[in-house]
């Protein structure tokens, strides 16, 4: 635990696991700061005298479900049946979020989880790139995942067959595939006696859309962002969309158990076994409740359009790089900042990166291409441009979307250079130990 002073706040907060000095004027925590206390935050009434004038001001904003209860009282319906630790936390919740409201100068029965947001993003400004090591207030059920409770019998035995196996919801969840997998050759295999897995299922396929698929959804963006190989559905399944199996921490929260990193990769070994059998199509709807859709650019971006003279213009980004392309019809020039680009990217990789949507479209040769970029080095301006010119190939006449969307090349690689951590010589790297 350390004490971090807030920067322009005359008050002070406290961090997980993150050794900073008592004057520091910015804080950039590697770890999740977890605002659910709010109880550890002390501030003066100054606090809102150093605010600019725009936050003072109450802003229109649409009222949250719970909007004319008091936020320091949580709803009684939420506080029933929870363990009183988690009551606890529930109470903490809803009184962080009243102070934060005062502390901006707003109404509490108008501060909408929106407002929330804004107000960490001015209060602790963070440049971490990493989404999920930034400040942030979530109720407690986001971050504390739901644990099912083992039955017993009268003679206080367990119900279940691996109880005493330390992981359940693993071992119920193999028992599941490996059912359904005899499902799928044909033969019939009786179902365990109330499985956690068994459950899980049940409350997934019957609840509305969860926030645990809202919370694993941009990380698996993120991953088919990053140009993993989505999920290739066998025969027998309809070929919409491409999928991408859940995300660790979801499968965790769907069994009610922390999975490791071994029993996660077992069962999605097991999971697209079961995929690629012949007869999925049996299977299809206990398959779907662990994979999810991956984003799609055609269908949630812009277009780009050809102007008067023919030309496609398009914006790409790759790590501290922008690029800013126009392409058109002619013999295969590209110019960058108004050097040729054999120039300009000396390294084979680089300038391989830039005409690989040319390659793969087999138009090498075909379009000439002019090229604005600033910011970063060799690589990142070699992948922003290589997007930038995916994007813009779209506005042509042909059916390019298909072959780029199949690559991964309409989509920005999220991957950035990893930061320096405190106590350490690089991001990785330690000193030198020595033992005097």
């Amino acid at each position: 635990m350390a004490l971090a002073k807030l920067r322009g706040l005359a008050g002070y907060v406290i961090l997980r696991d993150f050794p900073v000095h008592s004057r520091c004027t910015h804080i950039q925590a590697p770890h999740l700061l977890l605002l659910s206390r709010m109880q550890n935050v002390r501030l003066s009434s100054s606090a809102a005298k150093t605010q600019p004038s725009s936050a003072t001001q109450p802003t229109e904003t649409t009222p949250g479900p719970n909007a004319q209860l008091p936020l320091d009282q949580p709803p009684p319906e939420e506080l029933q049946n929870v363990e009183p630790w988690m009551a606890e936390e529930i109470k903490a919740y809803y009184a962080g979020r009243r102070r934060l409201a005062k502390m901006m100068g707003r109404d509490p029965a108008t501060f909408t989880d929106k407002d929330v947001t804004e107000s960490l993003r001015y209060l602790l400004p963070s440049a971490l790139s990493a989404k999920d090591a930034r400040p942030f207030l979530k109720h407690p059920s986001l971050i504390f995942p739901k644990r099912a409770e083992s039955a017993f019998s009268s003679d206080g035995r367990p119900l279940e067959s691996a109880f005493y196996s330390g992981s359940t919801g693993y071992q119920n969840l193999v028992y599941e595939i490996f059912r359904h997998q005899a499902m799928a050759d044909g033969t019939d295999v009786p179902p365990p006696q109330a499985s956690r897995a068994e459950s899980a299922t049940a409350e997934s396929s019957t609840a509305s859309p969860e926030p645990l698929e809202e919370a694993g959804k941009q990380e698996e963006e993120d991953e088919a962002a990053a140009g993993k190989p989505p999920l290739e559905e066998g025969t027998g399944l309809s070929n919409v969309r491409p999928l991408v199996w859940v995300k660790k921490d979801t499968l965790s929260n769907m069994l009610h158990e922390e999975l490791s990193a071994a029993h996660y990769e077992d069962l999605i070994k097991r999971l697209v076994r079961l995929a690629d059998h012949p007869q999925n199509s049996r299977v299809k709807d206990f398959l779907d409740q662990y994979r999810r859709p991956v984003f799609v650019y055609r269908t949630h971006a812009k277009i780009p359009q050809l102007n008067s003279t023919e030309e496609a213009m398009a914006l790409g980004r790759r790590k501290t790089s922008t690029a800013r392309v126009t392409v058109k019809k002619g013999r295969g020039d590209v110019v960058v900042n108004g050097v040729p680009l054999m120039e300009y990217f000396p390294r084979v990789e680089d300038r391989h990166q830039v005409l690989y949507p040319f390659m793969r479209l087999d138009l090498l040769g075909a379009y000439d291409v002019a090229v604005k970029v600033w910011g970063g080095g060799t690589t990142g301006q070699s992948g922003a441009i290589r997007l930038a010119i995916s994007k813009a190939m779209l506005a042509f006449p042909g059916n390019h979307g298909d072959k780029l969307e199949a690559d991964g090349l309409l989509v920005r690689d999220p991957r950035m250079v990893e930061r320096k951590k405190p106590g350490q010589k690089k991001a990785r790297k330690k000193f030198t130990w020595v033992k005097r």
